[in-house]
């Protein structure tokens, strides 16, 4: 069918939904750690890398914060922050921001994975205990 002569709509073809996970420790295969990859090709990399590793949904993207030194990230933020100027700056503060309440959150309680899904985060997981 043609619209407006110019363009032909071609209809979509059939979209298969297949699982995602992301990886955690890639081992010695080609994805790197925080990759999005499909649950597939995680069961693969799994059965002939013994030093790879994947998660599903909060539990793997909680196994990814545990290995993030959030002091280290403070400090390098902070030395960025002071060697730049204008749109960087702005992100580089609110990297910083989100950076300081993850490591607050972590002072003040001690959160369980549930308690570090992204849709619990903001409300409850770092009110002071």
């Amino acid at each position: 069918r043609r619209v407006h002569g110019r363009f032909i709509v071609i209809p979509e073809t059939e979209t298969v939904e297949d699982p995602c996970s992301i990886v955690i420790d890639g081992g010695d295969s080609p994805f790197k750690r925080s990759d999005i990859i499909f649950e597939r090709e995680e069961r693969i990399c799994a059965a002939y890398d013994k030093g790879f590793s994947g998660g599903i949904g909060a539990e793997g993207v909680f196994s990814l914060l545990q290995q993030v030194d959030l002091e280290d990230l403070v400090s390098t933020l902070r030395e960025e922050i002071a060697e730049s100027s204008g749109q960087k700056k702005r992100k580089l503060v609110k990297r910083l921001q989100i950076a300081e309440d993850f490591r607050n959150c972590l002072l003040y309680t001690s959160p369980s994975p549930r308690d570090l899904s992204t849709s619990r985060m903001p409300s409850s997981a770092c009110k002071k205990k």
